[in-house]
């Protein structure tokens, strides 16, 4: 996702573009962590605890 914004931005804006290109980069990692640990939690509360008698 950086390097497509990069190549977008950077040759209209120069460094701005290089500093957008990064922050829609973390933005979309971030997004993109938010919702795997979203997912992982709600499969974890979905499964009992494996207990032993």
């Amino acid at each position: 996702m950086t390097t497509t914004a990069a190549l977008l931005l950077i040759p209209r804006h120069g460094a701005e573009g290089a500093a957008g290109a990064s922050a829609i980069g973390y933005g979309a990692g971030g997004i993109a962590a938010w919702l795997l640990v979203g997912r992982v939690a709600r499969s974890a509360r979905a499964e009992p605890p494996n207990r032993r008698a």
